[in-house]
């Protein structure tokens, strides 16, 4: 077979290049353009009269006056001549005179069959040609213009705490899936497939390929075992190994697919990355199995990583301290409390690493994986397990640790055997719909703390916030404050799992074994600063974000004691009502509103003119933060409550009757149906008691709803047009308290919900003045002529 030539490497070096924002064009036509081809830098004077008529492949404006030379030879054996005619023939060319000066040397050889090998040199002022590293690692792929600038500024050829961009990692997970995808690699095997390549890579950055499918899967696994081995996790092996495919047609195309990934892992210097302070190889696993991948196939659900951050930085964990994910997956946690003490105290680090970290999971796949992060940060010695954590328990007997059955605890309790607790924070996020419910697992590793540890879980809203559909949960918080002490509950991201899932939670932190007697809690609200774009959750520049300032207050909260300001909506600091008879501990239940500000009257008054009209118009709003008034309980407004019981819409035909639902739109009204007369009510206020959004409408006229609205009759004294307009204005800024996950309900709407009324010189609720913000409204008068 005929060698290839060089010129078959430059799709993939341009490609690369791109990649990390170098503007490929030529700079003699464009602006902007940053790269030279062989035969574009011989039109550019300078270069041409150093060159003297010699073309390197590309030559790479850095700036002005520093360029980048690469080189390419087809053949992976060339690699070191290419690294020599880079560096010894044309640098030394182009630094011959006194406009240019070339820092930066590339050889690249290989082939799309092969994979491409890179190697890239920086000319320092005082040692010579230097290789580039990142992290103390030799570079697999090329550099960016910010990490060039990087190396010039500080003249070293080494970049220190170096991370890769999340937009980088993204397009490079994609990739990778798209070529297991086209590979004929199953979705749930293709977890299995990263984690042994990137060990591999970890083990040996030049792994020769192999022209043979078998052979090469061979060397894979093989590479695999030996790094295992010396950890002594040999026995996981088998739970990453990879196989070709069964039928034989299909092997190259595997070969091909191996090859690729390969490649792209190689390309943005995975074993650099995974030298980094950062947890980047956790972000590389959430991205790829959250977004380029069916996490939900292979049982994963990763926890985002700035919020095992936030776990550890909340719950102040230092080096002194044993940490334990009773279901730790892929061990986003144990790897964000590594990471931490590794910058706090990095001196004791290793034995940190070797007897503090503790976890299980019983997907053995998974187990692999979480091995292979902790091996990437240095650690392969970490007490990860495979297993049911319900059904084990670690200990400390005689002094060692030791992880032993749930029934062997039992029977050494019986038998009078001492069993020490050891473990100070547990970290956690219990999986979610399955037949254990989320507290048994809470429980469980609450049993295995010290007295005073704490423990940071998240947990479904269901489990802190239900009502009377949740018995069994509102049981279990009362048992729980019986033993332990509820330290701080803190509302996540109602999109926090997605895209892969759709759950409201809490990230809650227990204190163990004290009783919780009147004790204050930190409730919060937070906004990561988070948005969903193209079906993927990425951190925003433009969006507000509080986390920081609730991961430093809940610090101090948990470490000081120190009371943190109430911010509104936000963040507050008070003892849970043990009054209310469902115990809800959610956090909107405990923050608090202005409740006299920017009230939107005429939000009211033109839904309701809408509903008259079936048409849209626009109003003006009401300050009340002059003048007296006071907060009254919502249950001291509504005389009754009652559901809607319309039958489902589909079941009746279209007539005249408005019908209610949980749409914010048209004053509630989704439609016009043949409702039965004993379906329809008239003159009450409406409240979604599903869905998203939580808006209060009134209604003069004669309608129905289906059950998922409350229909709400307000007291005697309160029955004026304006008042009820007034009042639907003041429930709508309470909104706020509701969503999807929490819902509203007769319980919690009179338990949360208070109404402000501006107060006469007699201390009376001052009607006068709410008729006469009502009467201003663009709608009002309209509104009057139709219900004349």
């Amino acid at each position: 077979m005929a060698e290839i030539s060089e010129f078959r490497l430059y799709p993939f070096i341009e490609k690369s290049l791109s990649e990390l924002g170098w503007d490929i064009r030529n700079p003699l036509k464009y602006p902007g353009g940053q790269v030279f081809s062989q035969n574009e830098a011989l039109h550019e004077d300078s270069l041409k009269i150093l060159l003297d008529k010699s073309k390197p492949e590309y030559i790479v404006k850095v700036k002005d006056d520093i360029l980048w030379v690469i080189e390419a030879k087809a053949s992976p054996s060339d690699l070191e001549l290419a690294v020599n005619e880079a560096r010894d023939i044309y640098a030394t060319k182009l630094n011959g005179g006194e406009l240019n000066r070339c820092l930066f040397a590339t050889g690249v050889a290989g082939s799309d069959n092969s994979t491409h090998f890179v190697e890239t040199y920086y000319l320092t002022k005082k040692d010579g040609w230097k290789r580039v590293k990142i992290n103390n690692v030799d570079t697999t792929g090329f550099i960016s213009r910010a990490q060039a600038f990087t190396i010039i500024d500080a003249d070293n050829p080494n970049i220190e705490n170096q991370e890769i961009g999340e937009e980088l990692f993204i397009k490079k997970a994609n990739a990778i899936n798209e070529i297991l995808h086209n590979g004929a690699i199953n979705k749930k095997n293709r977890a299995r497939v990263i984690a042994s390549l990137l060990l591999a890579l970890a083990n040996d950055q030049t792994f020769k390929i192999s022209d043979d499918p078998t052979t090469l899967i061979e060397d894979i696994n093989a590479c695999v075992r030996s790094l295992l081995r010396g950890y002594g996790k040999e026995n996981f092996a088998q739970e990453i190994s990879i196989s070709l495919p069964t039928s034989k047609d299909n092997h190259k195309k595997n070969r091909s697919a191996i090859v690729g990934c390969i490649q792209e892992l190689k390309s943005i210097n995975i074993k650099s990355a995974i030298n980094s302070g950062a947890d980047l190889l956790g972000q590389f696993y959430e991205i790829f199995l959250k977004y380029a991948n069916d996490s939900a196939e292979i049982g994963i659900v990763l926890t985002p990583r700035h919020i095992t951050r936030f776990s550890v930085k909340a719950t102040n964990v230092s080096s002194k301290d044993f940490i334990f994910d009773p279901t730790c997956g892929t061990g986003g946690f144990l790897v964000s409390a590594l990471d931490s003490v590794k910058k706090t105290d990095p001196t004791i680090v290793d034995k940190f690493k070797e007897s503090h970290i503790f976890g299980i999971e019983q997907d053995p796949e998974v187990v692999g994986l979480a091995l292979v992060n902790m091996i990437f940060r240095g650690d392969g010695n970490s007490n990860i397990y495979e297993g049911n954590c319900i059904d084990n328990v670690f200990v400390k007997i005689d002094g060692n640790v030791k992880k032993i059955t749930s029934d062997k605890y039992q029977k050494n309790k019986d038998n009078g055997i001492k069993m020490e607790r050891f473990i100070t924070r547990v970290l956690m996020n219990p999986p979610f719909a399955i037949s254990t419910k989320e507290y048994e697992f809470v429980d469980h590793a609450l049993s295995q703390i010290v007295d005073g540890g704490l423990l940071f879980t998240i947990l479904p809203t269901s489990t802190m916030s239900s009502t009377g559909n949740g018995q069994k949960e509102i049981t279990w918080r009362r048992e729980l404050l019986k033993r332990h002490t509820l330290k701080a509950v803190v509302k996540l991201a109602d999109d926090l799992f997605m895209p892969n899932a759709h759950k409201g939670t809490y990230g809650v932190i227990i204190e163990a074994h004290k009783p919780h007697g009147n004790q204050k809690v930190f409730w919060a609200i937070m906004d990561d600063g988070f948005s969903m774009k193209k079906s993927k959750r990425l951190p925003s520049a433009n969006l507000p974000s509080n986390y920081d300032l609730i991961a430093d207050k809940l610090s101090k909260f948990l470490l000081y004691n120190e009371k943190p300001k109430q911010l509104r909506k936000v963040i507050s600091c008070c003892e849970i009502n043990f009054k209310d008879d469902t115990l809800d501990c959610g956090a909107e239940a405990y923050l608090k509103d202005i409740l006299y500000k920017d009230i939107d009257l005429s939000g009211v008054t033109s839904n309701l003119f809408d509903a008259l009209l079936q048409q849209k118009r626009n109003g003006e709003g009401l300050s009340l933060q002059k003048g007296k008034y006071k907060a009254i309980p919502i249950d001291d407004i509504i005389e009754k409550i009652y559901r809607g019981d319309c039958p489902p819409l589909t079941n009746i035909p279209s007539g005249k009757i408005p019908v209610v639902t949980t749409t914010e739109n048209n004053n509630g009204i989704d439609g016009y149906y043949d409702v039965p007369d004993t379906a329809k009510f008239k003159d009450v206020i409406t409240i979604p008691a599903n869905g998203s959004k939580y808006k209060a409408f009134y209604h003069p006229y004669s309608f129905s709803a289906v059950p998922d609205v409350l229909i709400c009759k307000v007291k005697p004294q309160f029955d004026s047009l304006e008042t009820k307009i007034y009042i639907c204005a003041q429930i709508n800024k309470s909104s706020w308290r509701f969503s999807y996950f929490r819902k509203c309900n007769e319980i919690k709407i009179k338990k949360d919900v208070k109404i402000l009324f501006p107060i006469n010189s007699s201390g009376e609720i001052d009607n006068n003045f709410i008729a006469e913000q009502v009467h201003q409204t663009i709608d009002y008068s309209g509104i009057k002529e139709l219900m004349a």
